[in-house]
């Protein structure tokens, strides 16, 4: 089973960006991270960096979940078993996927059936 974590920060504000990335990519690989890759979008003059970084344990997504909170310029847009799954979904995140999926996403997690897919994921991202 695989976790796709999705990844969002701007670039803006950031003193030194090659220290940044370092500290949460480090982190991943410690954790054992299958791959990740970045993209870059820029919204209203503001260059967004995003990261998709893809684990094959819980216990290792749930540990760099952990790290990534403490940071707060880093923003969790998605979180998926299987790219098929969503465990979580950002509002910003819902606008750009299909409206059917983000409904159907919406829908579970008002019925509760989110929690059931991986309670442990779960909880650490309420946190």
């Amino acid at each position: 089973m695989g976790y796709l974590i999705e990844l969002s920060f701007t670039l803006k504000n950031l003193s030194n960006l090659e220290k940044f990335i370092t500290k949460f990519l480090d982190n991943a690989e410690k954790n054992k991270c299958d791959f990740y890759y970045k993209d870059f979008e820029i919204i209203k003059k503001n260059t967004i960096c995003i990261y998709n970084i893809n684990f094959n344990f819980e216990d290792n997504i749930i540990k760099f979940i952990r790290h990534i909170r403490t940071n707060k310029k880093i923003k969790i847009d998605f979180l998926g078993i299987n790219d098929k799954d969503i465990i979580f979904a950002s509002k910003k995140y819902l606008h750009t996927i299909d409206k059917n999926i983000a409904l159907e996403y919406l829908k579970n997690k008002r019925n509760g059936s989110l929690e059931k897919l991986s309670p442990s994921i779960y909880q650490v991202l309420k946190y």
